[in-house]
């Protein structure tokens, strides 16, 4: 597991060590032989379970994200959300959210990390708010598509908007051609995509 996140606070710092520490052993299948104190066996157990790893992966990676972000990216129920949230709260790992006005009138809490950056936090909003749009998702699956199968074929990094109206016709979704393809190359752009216009 990479952290492209350099952690200030000791706490959110020492997990994140341990973690990537868990994942490799995990890897190796020697996590029988390690030895753990017993001031550790909270953070252990947190760290133990998948969907509590899977979560805590995305906000030290991101900083933070709100519920929904956070079931869509790891594919986990909102109740196995909300659980491994309230353990690593109980950790100590997560501060008070920030609550935003979504545009349908309900207030939505950003979760956050105790160290995370304010702009990390601004992040999380706006991908909270794309991802309220269905046809942002579509758009996202669309890129994330070109990526792997288009992109990685190529040598470049690099795409004409042409390309990617032709990859967005050939799917024949339910929703106008050029807005899916607009919001693909945004987030091919977001991606280090360079888009040809």
């Amino acid at each position: 597991m990479t952290v492209q996140v350099h952690w200030k606070n000791p706490r959110v710092r020492f997990v994140s060590e341990i973690m990537w520490l868990f994942q490799s052993c995990y890897n190796n299948d020697v996590e029988e032989s390690l030895e753990i104190p017993a001031f550790f066996q909270e953070v252990w157990n947190i760290l133990s379970s998948d969907v509590c790893r899977k979560v805590l992966g995305y906000l030290l990676t991101n900083g933070a994200a709100s519920a929904l972000v956070l079931r869509h990216r790891t594919g986990l129920s909102s109740s196995s959300i909300y659980w491994a949230l309230d353990r690593l709260s109980s950790l100590g790992l997560l501060r008070k959210g920030v609550r935003i006005r979504a545009p349908n009138k309900k207030r939505v809490t950003i979760h956050i990390l105790v160290d995370c950056d304010m702009s990390l936090i601004q992040d999380a909003a706006l991908l909270h708010m794309r991802t309220l749009s269905p046809k942002y998702r579509v758009a996202e699956k669309v890129a994330q598509l070109i990526l792997d199968e288009y992109l990685s074929k190529k040598a470049a990094k690099e795409i004409t908007y042409k390309e990617v109206l032709l990859q967005v016709k050939q799917l024949h979704l339910p929703f106008s051609v050029h807005d899916i393809a607009d919001l693909a190359a945004q987030y091919l752009h977001e991606q280090g995509v360079r888009i040809w216009r």
